[in-house]
């Protein structure tokens, strides 16, 4: 049961902090935005460049493959995992550090 109660505190943490990551990505957009450091989504039609690839005649760009689209939600999973787990490490390691610290103290 510990076991389980730790790994739920720890899916907690993880989904936290994602949703965390979510709306600090979302707020720095829009600020960026508002302050003029990007530019927004524009919704008009525009010509496209000279370098833009062709438009098919029914006015779709052409899929990218199955593959290309897996490799880019691993890589995309991935770094989110990672810089996840990195946030739940920096949680987690200092109490270990003060358990540690505490148990030299009193023995």
């Amino acid at each position: 049961m510990k076991t389980l109660s730790r790994s739920f505190v720890i899916l907690l943490v993880f989904a936290f902090l994602g949703g965390l990551m979510v709306v600090s990505d979302a707020a720095a957009s829009g600020v960026a935005v508002s302050l003029g450091l990007i530019h927004a989504p524009k919704d008009e039609r525009q010509p496209p460049p000279e370098n833009a690839p062709q438009i098919r005649e029914n006015n779709q760009h052409e899929k990218p493959s199955l593959p290309y689209l897996m490799g880019r939600w691993i890589l995309s999973t991935g770094k989110s995992a990672f810089v996840i787990s990195i946030l739940v490490v920096l949680i987690v390691f200092p109490k270990s550090i003060v358990r540690r610290i505490r148990k030299t103290v009193t023995t």
